[in-house]
């Protein structure tokens, strides 16, 4: 793991930490090092801007707390107040609304020894501009470093190369969910992240049932419908293996799990879920590029034909 990770595929609250007496102390301090500063000032990730994985450029800006103000730079601020017997800081820039920036919440009286400000800018002609808050603090003889948030969040940035699916969740009314359940995630919400994830194989398993040429009656269980389905020649054995599972899976997630063991759970869901989405999209795709092979090779055809 390294800073690019943390922007493009860490969690909010997230805590790394660091053993301050230790063998491999002077190891640590390195690796800790790469969390919190990138390789040569610059990083890849997906710019809003560009609607493509750029380089940005990271200048960190990072105050240290001196008893009960933060050290200011030249652009950049924190201001604090107490709601409900908890202090909520807020980072911001000098220039720009305070609500634009990530805040965060300390219990009690205690705060982060260091707060680490990043400003991201892409390095092409949009100029885009990203934030990201991170807070270093010594507890128990540990250093630990913690993701507060950035702005966009993480699953804008670090979904980039899932953007291939929008399309097919698009048709089938299941991208907002889609996106809604990388959002859960991204706030530890994971018992809700499943109840998104589960709605978006139900609109999956609801798009192949409209391929069917019988009508299938809504009141079958799931597996009886996904049976037909397979009987039909709609989807094949795997698919339908995935969709029992992973529909009894999210379920349980919803319902019945923790929402620690969902978080555990959390990548084999959603890997399972892109693995069928990247399944759906490579066969559209194929489609696609027969149809235009088709359609050239009639042209051609056509044109030769034209000319005897």
């Amino acid at each position: 793991m390294d800073f690019e990770t943390i922007v493009n595929e860490v969690a909010n609250g997230t805590i790394i930490e660091f053993p301050l007496s230790s063998p491999s102390f002077k190891d640590d301090c390195k690796l800790l090092g790469k969390f919190m500063f990138p390789e040569h000032g610059k990083i890849k990730t997906y710019c809003t801007g560009c609607k493509s994985k750029e380089t940005f450029e990271v200048e960190e800006h990072i105050f240290s707390w001196d008893g009960d103000c933060i050290t200011k730079r030249e652009t950049l601020g924190i201001n604090g107040s107490l709601v409900n017997g908890t202090t909520k800081y807020s980072a911001y820039a000098l220039y720009g609304e305070e609500s634009q920036y990530p805040s965060f919440y300390v219990e009690g009286n205690s705060f982060p020894k260091y707060l680490l400000f990043y400003s991201l800018t892409c390095d092409f002609d949009c100029q885009t501009n990203y934030v990201l808050l991170l807070c270093l603090d010594l507890t128990n003889g540990k250093m630990r470093l913690s993701k507060i948030g950035q702005i966009p969040p993480l699953h804008v940035v670090g979904n980039s190369d899932k953007a291939e699916f929008r399309p097919f969740l698009e048709e089938i009314d299941a991208y907002d969910d889609y996106m809604n359940a990388m959002k859960s995630h991204e706030d530890h919400l994971d018992a809700g992240a499943c109840c998104y994830l589960r709605r978006v194989v139900t609109s999956m398993i609801k798009y192949y049932k409209g391929k069917c040429p019988e009508d299938i009656p809504d009141s079958l269980k799931t597996k009886d419908k996904l049976t037909i389905l397979e009987n039909k020649g709609i989807i094949d054995a795997d698919a339908k293996e995935f969709f029992d599972k992973a529909y009894s899976n999210l379920s349980e997630g919803d319902h019945n799990l923790s929402e620690e063991d969902d978080g555990r759970y959390y990548p084999d869901f959603i890997s399972a879920v892109d693995m069928q989405l990247e399944e759906e999209t490579s066969k559209r795709e194929h489609e696609k590029k027969k149809a235009e092979i088709k359609r050239r090779t009639n042209a051609v055809s056509q044109e030769i034909a034209s000319k005897k």
